[in-house]
This record gives C-alpha cells, structure tokens and sequence, in this order.
C-alpha cells in the first residue's frame, strides 16, 4: 500500500502474535484485491470489465459501495474515478516502484476522460455486481487504505484487549 503499517496490540502475547500474523495476511490479500497497479487485482479485472456486470467479492463490493456513499454525501468531491486523470500525469507504476528505479514517470499520452460520473455506477446488493459504465474506471486508493485499516484492526482485536492499526496515517483503534 505503498505505506508503513503498524501494528499494536495488549494482551496474552500468544494470542496477540497469532492476531498479528492473521493481519499480515489478511493486509497482503486485501492490498492485491484494490491495487491498480496489477493487472491480477480485482479492481483491474472490475475496470476491464466496464459496460457489464461484474461479480465482485463482498469486500471489492463494500468499498465500492462506500466509496459511492462519499462520493454523494461530498457533492462529487470525494471521486475514486480520476484513474484516466492519474494516469495522463504520469501516475503509472506504484510509489514503490518509482522509489525502485529513482525516477518519475513523465505524463502520458492523454487517455479519453469519461463522460459518465462515478454516480453513475450499478450497485446490486442482491448479488454484491458492480456495473461501471463503459468509459469510466476507477482507482480506490483514496478509501481502501483506510477500509483495510479498520478491518486490520476489527480482525485483531478479536485476539487482543485492545489495538491499534495505522497504515500511512489511516488509523483504526479498538
């Protein structure tokens, strides 16, 4: 996620330990689920799959759901489909690779900005599909940190008294 996470915890140290490495792994699922910088991930596979319905996991489906809930309650401000915008300024590879090679992208040759809203994106409960309309992808760095942090620290408190997950800032403490 491009960030430091840290992890704290009290109580009986076996358990925290075990807590521990159950966030480790639920982290590295739920970082390959949102990121954008793979063609893998989940969120790569929802954005090829723009113009039909896509059958997402209940956690891609939540985000998007939360994302969508911001996106109205912030009049538009809060606007996870900027993903033509990031990459026409040159935003194409990972803070971590960019940190790898020493060096920034340029900008890109300009891609077609979509005409359609994020609010326009099909949410069906019944089945947790996702509909993007087809000029439109998404990029949800802006909310899934923050979601992976509060659900780090739900899954860890359930093996400690208290704790506390920060993931670059995004912070969730039980």
């Amino acid at each position: 996620m491009n960030s430091e996470i840290v992890l704290a915890a009290e109580g009986e140290p076996s358990l925290v330990e075990s807590g521990f490495a159950a966030v480790q792994k639920f982290i590295d699922i739920s970082e390959k689920r949102f990121t954008r910088f793979s063609d893998k991930s989940e969120l790569a596979q929802l954005n090829r799959s723009a113009g039909a319905w896509f059958q997402a996991s209940p956690e891609l489906f939540e985000v998007v759901q939360t994302a969508k809930l911001y996106y109205q309650k912030t009049n538009g401000l809060f606007d996870p489909s900027i993903l033509p915008h990031l990459r026409n300024a040159g935003y194409v590879q990972s803070m971590d690779e960019i940190r790898r090679l020493g060096t920034m992208p340029g900008p890109a040759s300009h891609l077609p900005i979509s005409v359609s809203t994020f609010a326009s994106i099909g949410l069906n409960e019944t089945d947790s599909s996702i509909r993007l309309p087809a000029d439109l992808q998404i990029d949800l760095g802006g909310i899934a940190k923050g979601w992976i942090a509060e659900q780090a620290a739900r899954l860890l408190s359930q093996y400690a008294t208290a704790c506390a997950v920060s993931a670059g800032g995004d912070m969730f403490l039980i």
